[in-house]
């Protein structure tokens, strides 16, 4: 029986084809870029509540700060340790026209003391446009 070259490079080769596996891992990969959910892009994990009667709006050219269930604050997806640093890094951006509006992502939980501290700050700051975030109900 007369063997051809291929049949002798087969049995010669010990390593193992990975070319299967190599597209079982891009399959898997695939998967899991397709399934995951994206979370809102904020600096604390927050719950937003549920407003009926909201409207959209976009946050271009917005200062977002966010306040945490448990009352920390962030502005611009950057910490801030107190309502005094709060004050003046938005009395600064004010002073450098960086944003016409403020938007505020107050978790569901958060100590209505905080929020309506931030509210009287915006007031203080001669800071009209405001919005405070909900969201729409499923």
């Amino acid at each position: 029986m007369k063997k051809h070259l291929t049949d002798l490079l087969e049995e010669e080769d010990d390593r193992p084809d990975i070319t299967p596996m190599i597209d079982v891992v891009f399959m898997l990969l695939l998967f899991f870029i397709v399934t995951t959910t994206f979370a809102d892009d904020t600096f604390f994990p927050i719950s937003l509540p549920t407003a009926e009667n909201s409207t959209v709006r976009t946050e271009g050219e917005a200062a977002v700060i966010e306040i945490s269930a448990g009352g920390e604050l962030a502005l611009d997806k950057e910490f801030i340790a107190s309502e005094e640093l709060l004050y003046a890094a938005l009395e600064e951006k004010k002073a450098a026209n960086l944003f016409k509006t403020v938007v505020i992502k107050a978790d569901e939980n958060a100590p209505s003391l905080h929020l309506v501290n931030v509210l009287d700050m915006l007031r203080g700051l001669g800071i009209s446009e405001f919005a405070v975030s909900a969201q729409s109900p499923k």
